[in-house]
């Protein structure tokens, strides 16, 4: 296939559109026979990436959907945001009344992975934001989005995500799908589809009128594992709030591990970890973190969910 690669070291902007923005956007998923658009998708940020001025009190101001990296192909798609101390990276899509994506990355037949940060640099932020000034519209905001319709689906942070939805609709930290094939033609379950997400930095979706959650994964037929040592925050107004939200059908098995922070509350319904699965099995292990003198780190290991007026509050909710 045609490999498509990007690198930012600089600034990227896109921004004063009344029907969108998007600041880098690459599609590999059309190429010609015999390739069909299999070249795989690289994109590297140590700079700036910007689409949308939500905060620019010009004329200016960004209308419409909103996407800081977009990024489709029928292979394999990789995207890391990656900053250093006195050089953070930065990959932001903001919108008044719009849909909000910071990094947006379909696959047909490929892997995706997606790092944010790095355990020697945390100074990277990916950031989706709508908020309308003049008036709630209906929005849908996630900071990273990643589908992979015949492969599985690898995420990485360890910087800071956030996604905030000022308008009607969730919000939602980072959501992995990973269908196995469900959607293409003569191809039922034909892959895993497992999905893989760590999270060493901080999660936070906060929706105004809406559901809000963390970490949100979704897989057809492959197994799910996440593992939090960071600190996962939801915050809904009108809403649910969820921190973990893992299922998986038909046989895939789910499993997830906490050491950090998990702290939710929901107008009308709070979760700190919410997994299911059809027929597979589920494992939940939430445990602390010691020091060097093998002492427990105060903070580390707690599932907190708080409903603010009405509705279940539930720590772990496990569903076979």
């Amino acid at each position: 296939g045609i490999d498509a690669h990007v690198d930012n070291f600089g600034l990227i902007a896109a921004y004063g559109g009344d029907i969108g923005n998007i600041a880098v956007n690459v599609n590999t998923s059309n190429g010609p026979s015999p390739n069909y658009g299999y070249g795989s998708i690289v994109v590297h940020n140590s700079g700036i990436i910007t689409a949308g001025n939500k905060y620019d009190a010009t004329s200016n101001q960004s209308f419409g959907y909103s996407y800081g990296i977009r990024a489709f192909s029928d292979g394999d798609i990789s995207v890391s945001n990656v900053g250093d101390y006195g050089s953070p990276a930065g990959i932001l899509a903001s919108t008044l009344n719009g849909d909000a994506f910071a990094i947006r990355a379909l696959s047909d037949g490929g892997d995706i992975n997606i790092s944010n940060g790095n355990a020697l640099s945390k100074y990277s932020v990916v950031a989706a934001i709508s908020d309308n000034d003049y008036g709630a519209s209906i929005a849908q905001v996630t900071a990273i989005y990643a589908e992979a319709l015949s492969g599985a689906v690898d995420i990485h942070n360890s910087g800071f995500v956030l996604a905030a939805n000022g308008n009607y609709g969730d919000a939602i930290g980072i959501r992995a799908e990973a269908t196995g094939g469900a959607f293409l033609p003569f191809a039922v379950y034909s892959s895993p589809g497992d999905i893989d997400v760590v999270n060493n930095g901080v999660v936070y979706a906060i929706a105004y009128s809406g559901n809000a959650t963390g970490i949100d994964a979704d897989s057809n037929v492959g197994d799910i594992t996440i593992g939090n040592g960071g600190a996962i925050i939801a915050r809904a107004g009108n809403g649910t709030a969820t921190g973990i939200d893992a299922s998986t059908s038909k046989y895939g098995n789910v499993s997830i591990g906490n050491t950090g922070q998990i702290d939710v509350r929901g107008e009308y319904g709070a979760q700190g970890v919410h997994a299911s699965t059809e027929y597979g099995s589920i494992d939940v292990t939430n445990n602390v973190q010691f020091d060097s003198y093998g002492d427990a780190i105060a903070g580390t290991g707690a599932i907190a969910a708080r409903v603010e007026t009405s509705g279940s509050a539930t720590g772990i909710w496990a569903y076979v």
